[in-house]
């Protein structure tokens, strides 16, 4: 433990903890926390109701706020988050929303907050309504209400916060670059648990296996993986695909499997609370999330080199996720599969570092967990340490 300092109260305003990035994210900062001994007390507000992890979040010393009413009600979920924390004190809350954050800051404009604090998670900066004419008129004053009110503006990676500044230059002591962490021990490689799942899928260590893992939308584009697998089968190599994730685009997924001929070399898994078992069981992962707008961060990259597993992505992960070169590579999704899948060959067949290595590599960045929340926690009270 660092220093200790007095317990700090920090209203975290998300849309739900469910499995989205940045909420998964905020639950194991969470979790790191309180197993670290720290009696800070954190709070969230969910803007679109109860989460599937609510009760975990509680079981750690969180409190779970809902709003009665989804974010279509904008007025009444404003009203409810006013009525609920304005006559609260917090040392610090902190905004998840990205724009939207600006509806957050003015409903709690007179709350007894010493820090206001936004959270940048994403390039886009896409407003949540339909309405051509909303976004056009409501996203410019949105996002210079949220550099004026707000005390800190925090993007998780460079493209995140120079999208949200639009030109401006970062301000000194005020924008900064906060990267999630995550607990790499989590991912120290397991050579047990990579034989126990590569027997549960029917896999022997000369098939290799391809790891997606993410959403299942059209951004992250997983059918892309299906043309690699394709190319690495056609290239003569034995190879199957672990698809992990849900969304829209599953059902899809398996059906287009199913007519290439694929059945057999490609499972869909659907949503894994834990990634780490399916990282160790496999040989790379494929991150080819559509170039534009870019990720935020993609923290599955952070993961995956943790893991000690090569991964191979799009331009739409930003340079600085990759920590250990000789197994991140960065590809235009215009190259191809073909391509794709040839420099996955030449990842498998050239000598890697040990997983070992780079998970230590991964440890000592600014993604581990105590380095990242060394830098949040400044940001909520300036002489705090983390634990």
């Amino acid at each position: 433990m660092g220093a200790r300092h007095k317990s700090l109260k920090v209203l975290h305003i998300v849309e739900s903890l469910d499995n989205q990035a940045t909420e998964t994210w905020l639950r194991h900062a969470h979790r790191y926390l309180r197993e670290s001994g720290s009696g800070d007390r954190w709070t969230f507000f969910s803007i679109n109701g109860p989460g599937a992890h609510d009760d975990e979040v509680r079981g750690w010393g969180g409190e779970v706020v809902h709003s009665p009413v989804r974010m279509t009600q904008t007025a009444a979920m404003l009203a409810s988050l006013e009525q609920a924390f304005v006559a609260r004190e917090f040392d610090a809350i902190d905004c998840h929303h990205d724009i939207m954050s600006a509806l957050y800051l003015w409903a709690l404009r007179r709350a007894k907050v010493k820090k206001r604090i936004v959270h940048v998670h994403n390039t886009s900066l896409a407003l949540p309504t339909p309405s051509r004419i909303k976004k056009a008129l409501a996203r410019e004053p949105m996002r210079l209400y949220c550099l004026s009110a707000a005390d800190h503006i925090v993007g998780v990676s460079e493209p995140a916060l120079s999208a949200f500044l639009n030109g401006r230059r970062a301000r000194s002591g005020r924008d900064h670059v906060i990267h999630c962490g995550i607990q790499t021990e989590r991912f120290r490689p397991d050579s047990a648990q990579r034989a126990l799942m590569r027997a549960k899928y029917g896999v022997d260590e000369r098939t290799m296996v391809i790891l997606f893992a993410g959403r299942m939308i059209e951004y992250k584009n997983p059918l892309f993986v299906l043309d690699v697998l394709e190319s690495v089968i056609d290239g003569g190599h034995r190879a199957v695909a672990l698809m992990a994730g849900d969304g829209p685009v599953a059902t899809q997924l398996s059906q287009e499997a199913e007519g290439r001929g694929l059945r057999g070399a490609v499972h869909v898994l659907g949503w894994q609370d834990d990634i780490a078992p399916l990282m160790h069981a496999s040989d790379v992962m494929l991150l080819p999330s559509m170039e534009d707008p870019p990720e935020g961060l993609g923290l599955g990259v952070v993961e995956a080199q943790a893991a000690g597993l090569p991964v191979v992505m799009s331009f739409s992960v930003p340079p600085e996720a990759v920590i250990v070169p000789e197994i991140a590579k960065r590809m235009r999704l215009g190259e191809g599969a073909g391509a794709w899948a040839s420099v996955l060959n030449e990842l498998l067949s050239g000598p890697l570092p040990s997983r070992e290595s780079a998970a230590s590599a991964v440890a000592a960045s600014s993604f581990s967990m105590s380095r990242s929340m060394e830098s949040l926690l400044s940001l909520y009270e300036p002489s705090r340490t983390a634990p």
